[in-house]
């Protein structure tokens, strides 16, 4: 992966094919857990090549705090609020567990997206995350 570019509050990550492919752009989906108001989905629906909704459970990177019952529970019922979302638009929501960086590159190896887009997060873990994703 390479060739970081920035959009608004969404990174985009282009990595080895020609601009010509119109693969699937990731939808990368972590405290965002809505299609309203959404510049990283914005910015995917813009590529022209599909989407893939993606949301990783990362309780593994450094940083990350693990959450409790609660917030697993109101997870739970926004995941299942997003998936259920997506599916009336006609797409499926891809749930993965593992470290982010990780788990989003064999997402877009299996997938054959052309970019991955995602909006910023302001916690310091959350910042660290992304910081060591950008540099993958």
């Amino acid at each position: 992966m390479a060739a970081l570019a920035k959009h608004g509050k969404t990174r985009q990550i282009h990595h080895g094919m020609s601009e010509t492919h119109k693969g699937p752009a990731i939808v990368w989906f972590r405290e965002d857990l809505r299609l309203d108001d959404n510049p990283a989905l914005a910015a995917a629906l813009k590529c022209g090549g599909g989407i893939v909704a993606l949301y990783i459970l990362d309780e593994q990177s450094e940083g990350l705090r693990p959450l409790g019952g609660a917030a697993r529970w109101w997870l739970h019922k926004s995941l299942e609020a997003l998936s259920d979302a997506l599916l009336e638009r006609g797409a499926r929501l891809i749930l993965r567990r593992g470290k982010s960086t990780e788990t989003l590159l064999d997402v877009v190896n299996r997938s054959g997206a052309t970019q991955v887009h995602w909006n910023r997060r302001y916690s310091p873990g959350g910042i660290a995350c992304d910081t060591a994703t950008k540099q993958v």
